[in-house]
């Protein structure tokens, strides 16, 4: 067995690696940038740019992967991923990864995608009843590579999932993002101002969601399946927990008092019954770490 990871130099990438490695997986990690600052040893990572024409042909006649992991794509918000064309080419370039994969022997692709694939109405997220509308281009294209993925499987014969990862957090995450930037302004004894704090969300630990698309990638289940914890938490609450954990005087303001989003939770009856994945972080642990490793 030789895994091909994509995007394995990522938030979620670093720690999908790092349960392969602890199950004794072989995996090579293909990345765009040099190997300079990435836990990956030198033997076990590729600097590739997929985005290149030829570049994923290439790279699975040269290494010939029984299984492929691919997280790889354009995920950079401030080149705004979310409007990005950028996430056209990554649409291609994924289904040219299939073709070749296929072609060079391939026996299983784990793709991962993204919550926002689902209607924005819709709260609990089923893989099977709720209807895929995204409004964001990003989302469109995820879903868009969701159906190529599955058409790819039956018609060159081997098998897929596609993951759908809710919201994560965890050690490693971007400094830009709420968590990290809520630690540092914990510490620093700074107020912070959040938009959103009556919004509701899906939140996992990105160490039990490597987890879960790690055994994904290893079971013989197929289709859709989601990423997430099942349960939604109010903004203004996990900002409050953390500054708990953290035991640290908190100095939050929000911008809204309410709100008429519907709470974004996953439905994980296909992760836990079929599966059978147990997470093994804690929301209140999930966050200490987070403060810690800021």
């Amino acid at each position: 067995m030789r895994v091909l990871l994509t995007g394995g130099t990522g938030f979620l990438g670093r720690h999908t690696y790092a349960t392969l490695c602890a199950l004794g997986v072989e995996s090579i990690v293909c990345g765009r940038a040099e190997n300079t600052t990435f836990p990956v040893p030198a033997k076990a990572y590729i600097q590739c740019d997929l985005l290149a024409e030829t570049a994923v042909s290439s790279l699975c006649a040269r290494l010939r992967p029984s299984h492929i992991l691919h997280l790889a794509w354009c995920t950079d918000a401030s080149e705004g991923y979310w409007t990005s064309p950028e996430n056209l080419r990554w649409l291609e370039t994924t289904q040219r990864l299939m073709r070749a994969f296929a072609v060079a022997g391939g026996r299983r692709f784990v793709g991962v995608g993204t919550g926002v694939e689902y209607i924005p109405t819709a709260s609990p997220r089923d893989e099977l009843h709720t209807p895929t509308v995204p409004d964001s281009l990003y989302g469109k294209t995820k879903l868009a590579c969701a159906n190529a993925l599955m058409a790819h499987a039956a018609a060159l014969s081997f098998s897929a999932v596609w993951c759908r990862p809710f919201y994560l957090l965890g050690p490693g995450e971007a400094p830009h993002r709420l968590i990290p930037s809520t630690c540092r302004a914990l510490q620093r004894g700074q107020s912070f101002h959040c938009l959103n704090g009556e919004s509701i969300f899906d939140y996992m630990d990105v160490r039990d969601a490597a987890s879960a698309i790690v055994q994904l990638l290893l079971a013989d289940i197929s289709g859709v399946v989601n990423i997430a914890s099942g349960s939604g938490i109010r903004i203004r609450e996990l900002l409050t927990l953390l500054a708990q954990v953290a035991d640290m005087p908190s100095n939050f303001t929000y911008a809204n008092a309410q709100t008429d989003s519907p709470p974004v939770i996953a439905s994980i009856r296909r992760l836990r019954e079929e599966l059978g994945f147990h997470p093994r972080f804690s929301l209140s642990q999930s966050l200490f770490d987070c403060y810690r490793d800021t």
